[in-house]
């Protein structure tokens, strides 16, 4: 009914700005990594800060993996 509607609909605003959220993490990330970078005399990264970049992306992703799997639980009926 329309109860359900309203529910459904929050949930999918909610969604859209988790998504958008995680979007700005990223991409914060990535421009502080690439600063990172450039400051330290145009040298490339480390071996460790390239593994603390993967670390720091792949935890980002299996936590939006995990919000998507909660998410599409609370749209089951």
């Amino acid at each position: 009914g329309l109860r359900r509607q309203l529910i459904e609909k929050h949930l999918m605003e909610t969604e859209e700005r988790i998504h958008r959220g995680f979007a700005e993490i990223r991409k914060d990330l990535f421009e502080d990594l690439k600063q990172l970078s450039l400051n330290a005399q145009q040298r490339p990264l480390t071996p460790a800060e390239i593994d603390r970049r993967d670390h720091l992306l792949e935890e980002l992703d299996k936590l939006e993996r995990g919000v998507d799997h909660d998410i599409s639980n609370m749209e089951q009926p």
